[in-house]
């Protein structure tokens, strides 16, 4: 009795123990990954990666909510963050790119989401750490822009090379010395190519430390000597949300109207596209526009009236069967239509036999003089394109063959002096029975263009498949067959030569039915018609 109290109470401790165990490693883990993600939010920051800041910050307050630095550093990036997305919103409503301002509105739009799972800290924390000489990021308070060598030429810049203040912080540290529309060449001595060059050069130095800035204002060159500041400075009053510190509601406000104003200009080039007869970029246009005011009845019309113009309409009667198998035709016209509706855009309609015969009785046409017909109908644009195809033929065969093998049987036997058993291996012989179909078909079809009467496409294509069966006369069970490859054409191996084994497949002792050659044949069209209907759309997409 003591022995199994004991016995229990030891299991008992081992499983506290083992729990244990699992608890500490779950705890090391989480630490883990909360430090792993503040260093990537460090080396996203350095590298002015702000919005990678800004995932990274958020993904360590999500697991360690207290954690201050990456409070700190969350501020930090999320002030860079909007004032880059801002000043790109500035750049391009001032160059009348509506999408590409309507871009960084969503951008914005996303960042504001992000930043409300996060409370801000309290004014008090960024003091304890301003005192603490932890909260020092250098700053000047400019929203900036690079210059590319395109801009330059359109703005007629002096200088290719360079970065654009897009607006000044008021009351910042550069609010006396920089205005909108200066361009910044170098910062103490070193040349700036992108903005993330200006930033890191000042990040480099600390409150109160003085930079010098070579810029161009209306085309003449100035020399300035700035005095950088505390960003922390400008959060000693820090209101608890990111919506109020960055005031994310006053530039997003001028969304709506940067909207309206990106779908007038998508309205209007979609309409002088289609006065010029250029549908496909009036369609495009259109289709901008929808995006912006999906319903909006007027773009909506437009857009249908554009697509009508440039929508391919091909007719597809029924593929011709020159085999003696009936019925196949129409297996093979409907897997050809099938296969094409699958794989074809907004801008290409199939038209089935029906549905174009009853658009040639509507024009008093005969489908028997379907060519004459159709090209009579791409006069009057009712249809475009002309798609006919045929079975050419059906070819069936079977193959039989069989192999001789040995068959391993593991036996025993009991020793008449001992009782022990006794194993051993006895080779049997039997056969290996193979039973093949094959079936191959020949399809040929042709698109006539019926607007110029034109063969656009002409094409045969053979497809062949196979059903199997293999099974063997041994009424053992089920026989594994080993497949072994020779070199030297087959020579079975020697002391010069080893087998390789290829594989081993199991092979029932019941013969197992075949498929029948009409579900092969159908097989074969339906390969066919896959490849038939890709090279069409193709052609047309």
């Amino acid at each position: 009795m003591i022995g199994n109290h004991r016995g229990g109470y030891e299991m008992k401790i081992s499983s506290v123990r083992l729990f244990a165990v699992f608890v500490l490693s779950v705890t090391i883990a989480v630490g883990c990954a909360w430090r792993l993600a503040y260093q990537r939010a460090e080396k996203y920051a350095n590298q002015h990666r702000w919005d990678d800041a800004v995932d990274e910050c958020i993904e360590v307050l999500k697991k360690k909510p207290d954690y201050t630095e990456a409070q700190i550093l969350l501020v930090k990036a999320g002030r860079e963050s909007f004032d880059q997305h801002a000043g790109n919103i500035t750049y391009y409503l001032g160059d009348e790119n509506w999408d590409a301002a309507l871009v960084e509105y969503r951008r914005l739009e996303e960042l504001k989401q992000k930043l409300s799972q996060i409370q801000l800290i309290e004014p008090k924390v960024i003091q304890q750490l301003q005192s603490e000489g932890r909260a020092t990021f250098g700053f000047l308070g400019v929203v900036l822009q690079k210059i590319t060598p395109t801009m330059a030429e359109i703005k007629r810049f002096p200088v290719t090379e360079g970065v654009l203040i897009i607006s000044v912080v008021p009351g910042g540290p550069a609010d006396r010395y920089l205005r909108k529309g200066d361009i910044v060449v170098s910062v103490d001595g070193e040349k700036i190519r992108t903005s993330s060059e200006f930033l890191r050069i000042v990040s480099e130095h600390f409150p109160g430390d003085q930079v010098t800035m070579s810029i161009i204002r209306a085309g003449k060159t100035k020399s300035l000597i700035l005095t950088v500041g505390n960003r922390m400075e400008y959060l000693e009053q820090v209101p608890m949300t990111f919506d109020q510190l960055l005031s994310f509601d006053k530039v997003l406000q001028e969304r709506d109207r940067v909207r309206e104003l990106a779908f007038k200009t998508h309205f209007k080039k979609g309409k002088d596209f289609l006065e010029k007869g250029l549908n496909r970029p009036a369609l495009e246009e259109f289709d901008k526009a929808l995006e912006l005011k999906p319903d909006d009845i007027e773009a909506r019309r437009a857009y249908q009236e554009a697509k009508e113009r440039i929508l391919i309409r091909i007719a597809v009667p029924r593929f011709k069967n020159l085999t003696e198998y009936p019925g196949l035709e129409d297996f093979l016209t409907s897997k050809v239509l099938s296969e094409a509706i699958a794989r074809k855009t907004e801008l290409i309609d199939f038209i089935d036999e029906d549905e174009y015969d009853e658009i040639l009785k509507r024009y008093r046409m005969s489908l028997s003089d379907l060519y004459e017909s159709s090209l009579k109908l791409g006069k009057l644009g009712v249809v475009n394109a002309l798609f006919t195809g045929s079975i050419l033929e059906i070819t069936r065969s079977e193959k039989k063959s069989s192999k001789e093998i040995k068959v391993k049987e593991h036996k025993y036997r009991k020793d008449p002096k001992t009782g022990e058993k006794q194993y051993f291996t006895e080779k049997k012989p039997a056969k290996v029975f193979t039973e093949t179909r094959y079936v191959t078909a020949a399809v040929s079809f042709k698109v006539t263009d019926v607007t110029t009467g034109r063969v656009a496409i002409s094409r045969t294509i053979e497809k062949r498949v196979r059903s199997e069966t293999r099974w063997t006369n041994y009424r053992g069970g089920v026989v594994k067959v080993q497949d072994s490859y020779y070199p030297m054409g087959g020579v079975p191996p020697s002391e010069m030569w080893t087998a390789i084994l290829l594989g081993t497949e199991e092979i029932p002792s019941d013969k197992q039915p075949l498929l029948s050659f009409d579900s092969l044949a159908k097989q074969a069209l339906k390969a066919c018609a896959e490849e038939i209907a890709e090279e069409v759309v193709s052609h047309y997409r």
